[in-house]
């Protein structure tokens, strides 16, 4: 099991009343917040509704605990509500705080208002019961407050409570029950804790598996912490509950001052019960002598970058092709090999592809007011190329960008011409609809059912077309379609955009895709993943990376042209090993490497998405007073 944890957030404001969280809920595809505000003994309810979980708007405020239309609970003493839905209907368990706390039972037909039923008599703590799920035909309710406990009950009212407890109990750590999920592998009881005893008073959250043939029988030997609080939060907080939702799991915690805050946790679950199966975390070993190429600032034309490199392993060798801007401020590119895929061999005197094209620049005028499309240094020019070998021909696709507008182009040489170094490239076409933003174009090295494949990128998304001929292509009436898309993934590490980095590279196991990313919590820096595409249809992704394989946090990626930046152009595998060729900064070319068969088997255990563990974290208000 992996795991990671996000704070995020917008605010939703009360006025000057003052604010009291106690529950969340899952109700069809939304999230509702159950608050209380006004002053001391005058409190309402409030039922707030959010479509993402983290921006609320009002929706109710009739009540949510009643008994014939009436309100029946004290708001102030009502605290810690946790939903189990069962078929149609919704169970709501939450505490009541006098002389001591009990734990009361409701039910709801629309979640959002609840009838009680009663007390469940022996528990004076906070407890759940197992939602969509019964156990020889018993509703199971787990419960505690030192240490975990289970009970069952067929009818809910006369319970049957286990003696044995687990956890072991610890005197000075409280736990609160904060949300259960049943899977085929078990039952999931995520719990917070608290340990008084620390001197720091920060939360954990944690887990247990419980087996759904014996909901009283662990299956792990000891419980999972899996996200512990930070100094983010600045005063003490109360975790309101666990929410899974979208894919995520998002926790809510109220403060003494009447704010709300939200935890975003991307929790991936293992296949089964073997704890050894666990998904692990992927990622790619940077080159130690990073950079592997950099400007030369003698030379006129990559005096001021060299990076962003298409690559391509043949005869023996690693031929790059980068993106070089030199004093004219205009990006062309240049050429270098390889032998061993790390170390430059042979480097170009002078670049092998410059702008011919008024679509490339090639007749740009100064101009004083700034680009909305420029993209690294530079006012124009052949940018971010990528290639690809398909029936004996080499295509070279690039952003062509004429200091204004930036266009998706192509071009093509012989096999004969590119091995001999005659860069004899055929005239440029524009190959991206016109008045459109498309970038990151790549081209798959072989047909898929008789077919060219041809990725590109328009915000957000990776677009996908299929395409009879390369050569119908004309710049004036034959254009990509973006006929299917992948997306950015909400609440990950690449929810904003994505485009892709490298050629693909065929693997057993599918088409492996490195690409770019950027986080709309993290806008500033670009980030780099990985995926894997069906083999026969690769508008199919059959997994996707939970977490970056590289990000920007080296000087050379941090301290050049721009900030946050790790770009990907080109990807081979060599001697079993990938290696991911990046522009650092905008300014010099990286390489990194991991073993190919480990990063590929690794990978597709991150198959179709189902829950993640802890990256950057950040407060996310959700409610202030």
């Amino acid at each position: 099991m992996v795991f990671r944890s996000l704070f995020f957030g917008v605010y939703w404001h009360m006025g000057n009343q003052s604010v009291r969280g106690f529950g969340v809920i899952n109700y069809l595809h939304h999230i509702l917040l159950l608050a209380s505000s006004g002053e001391p003994k005058k409190r309402t309810f409030r039922v707030l509704m959010s479509n993402d979980g983290l921006q609320f708007f009002f929706y109710d405020d009739t009540g949510v605990i009643t008994r014939a239309g009436e309100s029946l609970e004290d708001i102030e003493r009502t605290d810690d509500f946790r939903i189990a839905k069962q078929g149609d209907e919704y169970y709501g368990t939450y505490t009541l705080t006098s002389n001591r706390k009990t734990l009361n039972l409701a039910l709801s037909h629309d979640g959002v208002h609840f009838q009680k039923i009663g007390r469940i008599n022996g528990i004076e703590s906070v407890g759940m019961l197992v939602p969509e799920f019964r156990w020889n035909d018993k509703y199971v309710v787990y419960y505690g407050n030192h240490a975990l406990k289970v009970g069952f009950s067929p009818d809910l009212k006369s319970w049957d409570f286990q003696k044995d407890t687990h956890l072991t109990p610890v005197k000075h750590r409280k736990i609160t029950i904060a949300t259960i999920m049943v899977r085929d592998e078990g039952i999931y009881v995520f719990f917070f804790a608290l340990n008084r005893h620390d001197t720091d008073q920060k939360y954990t959250l944690n887990v247990l598996l419980f087996d759904r043939n014996d909901p009283s029988r662990q299956l792990w030997e000891q419980e999972k912490t899996v996200w512990r609080q930070t100094d983010e939060f600045e005063e003490s907080v109360y975790p309101m509950g666990l929410a899974y939702f979208d894919k995520v799991f998002l926790s809510y915690w109220r403060s003494p001052n009447g704010s709300i805050k939200a935890v975003i946790h991307h929790f991936l679950f293992a296949s089964n019960n073997d704890e050894t199966s666990e998904v692990q975390t992927l990622m790619m070993e940077k080159h130690p002598n990073n950079p592997i190429l950099a400007p030369l600032h003698h030379s006129l034309w990559e005096s001021e970058a060299a990076f962003n490199a298409a690559a391509i392993y043949e005869d023996g060798r690693v031929h790059l092709i980068y993106r070089a801007v030199g004093n004219a401020g205009v990006s062309m590119l240049g050429y270098a090999t390889s032998t061993d895929g790390l170390t430059i061999d042979t480097r170009s005197r002078h670049p092998i592809y410059i702008p011919r094209e008024p679509f490339e620049g090639a007749q740009q005028t100064t101009c004083a007011y700034p680009r909305t499309y420029i993209s690294g240094p530079g006012s124009g020019g052949c940018e971010d190329p990528r290639i690809a070998k398909v029936d004996g021909r080499y295509y070279l696709t690039y952003v062509a960008f004429n200091g204004w507008f930036p266009s998706l182009a192509m071009s093509s040489i012989s096999e004969e011409d590119f091995k001999n170094q005659n860069w004899n490239w055929t005239t440029p076409v524009v190959i991206s609809q016109p008045n459109v933003v498309d970038k990151s174009g790549a081209i798959l090295p072989e047909k898929v059912n008789g077919k060219y494949v041809v990725f590109h990128r328009v915000f957000p998304n990776i677009l996908i077309d299929f395409v009879d001929s390369l050569e119908d292509f004309d710049g004036k009436t034959n254009f990509l379609k973006g006929e299917y898309a992948i997306g950015p993934r909400k609440y990950h590490w690449d929810s904003r955009k994505i485009g892709v980095g490298a050629t693909p590279i065929k693997t057993d196991q599918g088409w492996l895709v490195i690409y770019n990313a950027v986080d709309d919590r993290d806008d500033g820096r670009y980030k780099i993943g990985a995926m894997l595409l069906d083999l026969k249809d690769p508008t199919q992704v059959v997994a996707r990376s939970e977490n970056p394989i590289l990000e920007p946090t080296e000087q050379y990626e941090n301290g050049g042209l721009k900030y946050g930046i790790v770009y990907p152009c080109g990807a081979v595998s060599l001697k079993d090993q990938l290696i991911v060729y990046y522009g650092g900064s905008d300014q010099v070319l990286c390489a990194a490497t991991a073993p190919m068969d480990h990063f590929v088997t690794t990978l597709a255990k991150h198959g179709a998405p189902q829950l993640s563990a802890t990256y950057a974290q950040k407060v996310h208000p959700i409610l202030s007073a």
